[in-house]
């Protein structure tokens, strides 16, 4: 089947640059000299998950524990659960953590310690446990310069039904970076605060057995890992309109799309609409203070990634989308009803949440239909 046959709206991957980008990802960490340990939750996939350990299972990340018990279904051993533990999941851990051999949670309150370790020793069992450092993003995690971070480290790695896993951290403000020098510098900094806060706690007796840093746009520039033992990076197998206008792809690059269908005309307005909305594309913006005319997506032919520069998708409803013409009237002639082309979205993660299968393509030939793991249960 040709891409063009297929019903829309639907989600394509060309596997072309899917390979390409995975094989570049686990190279770089092979010359950083780091494990990668990659967050599936961007795709969800089995299937992808392998091809980025180079056809092997090795250490995932995963963002809801539907996700790490889908994955260890099918044979992944070593799953960090990389969001603070909640407590009302204790039962669904502690039988995930009975069935691989390393489940890994993170915690950054002490409460949440006491819970773990109250419910490992009364199940007879252990979890591991990684400490969530904040070094600028401010979401989550404690300040690797507080007292009372080496205090909660400490309380991990001497309560009772716990072994401390090491430190994680999440540059996720690289997202924000005006440029690549501010990136990289970001990067850096990420570094340099885990390994000086993983020195500390050695100093006092803490074993840190791992230093976990990464975010897709930092790793793209950063320097060094030095002291670093792996990184943890999610978008890059697909990317995305939003990386690629921060400079961490190139939009040939992008491997992930949707294929939508022009359902409607109204010249008077200048106007078209498409058959996907909010529920299938987010309203996630990007970087409108870079480029305005991102819009919802970038827009481009079924053929090629390049960018269309006459019209922008500007408004989503729920299961329409609102294109318009760029400083000129759309020519409808070049869009038909019932012509098609391809959306790159701003988000890939959260556009591709939106979709229950993807459509593998080679050259324009769909290969075949691969399933992600669905929410959260």
């Amino acid at each position: 089947m040709h891409i063009i046959d297929l019903p829309t709206p639907c989600a394509l991957i060309d596997a072309n640059k899917l390979q390409n980008n995975c094989d570049k990802a686990r190279t770089r960490c092979q010359a950083l000299d780091v494990q990668l340990r990659p967050h599936v939750k961007t795709h969800k996939c089995v299937d992808i998950a392998l091809m980025q350990h180079g056809g092997s299972m090795g250490p995932i990340t995963v963002s809801t524990l539907a996700e790490a018990a889908h994955f260890a279904d099918h044979g992944f051993n070593d799953i960090l659960y990389a969001v603070p533990f909640p407590i009302t999941r204790m039962n669904d851990a502690l039988a995930l953590n009975r069935r691989i051999s390393s489940l890994r949670l993170l915690v950054d309150h002490e409460d949440t310690v006491r819970a773990l370790s109250d419910a490992a020793v009364a199940n007879d069992q252990r979890f591991t446990v990684h400490l969530k450092i904040d070094t600028g993003y401010h979401r989550a995690g404690v300040s690797p310069d507080a007292p009372a971070s080496l205090a909660l480290a400490q309380r991990i790695s001497s309560s009772p039904g716990l072994h401390f896993g090491g430190i994680v951290s999440h540059t996720g403000h690289a997202y924000d970076a005006q440029t690549e020098t501010d990136r990289a510098d970001i990067a850096e900094a990420d570094r340099a605060q885990m390994v000086h806060f993983a020195n500390v706690l050695r100093a006092q007796g803490v074993p840190v057995p791992c230093v976990s840093v990464g975010s897709t746009p930092a790793f793209a520039v950063t320097r060094n890992l030095q002291g670093a033992d792996e990184v943890r990076i999610g978008n890059y197998p697909f990317y995305d309109a939003f990386q690629a206008e921060i400079g961490a792809c190139t939009y040939d690059d992008i491997a992930f799309s949707v294929l939508v269908s022009v359902i409607g005309h109204y010249p008077d307005r200048n106007l078209m609409i498409i058959d996907i909305g909010s529920i299938g594309m987010s309203k996630d913006l990007g970087r409108q203070d870079m480029t305005p005319i991102l819009g919802y997506g970038r827009l481009a032919t079924v053929e090629s990634n390049t960018p269309l520069s006459d019209i922008q998708l500007v408004g989503l409803s729920q299961e329409h989308g609102r294109i318009v013409g760029i400083n000129k009237p759309i020519e409808f002639t070049q869009y038909p009803i019932g012509s098609k082309f391809r959306v790159m979205p701003n988000h890939s993660c959260l556009t591709a949440a939106a979709f229950d299968k993807y459509w593998l393509f080679r050259g324009k030939t769909v290969e075949k239909a691969l399933n992600p793991c669905k929410f959260w249960s």
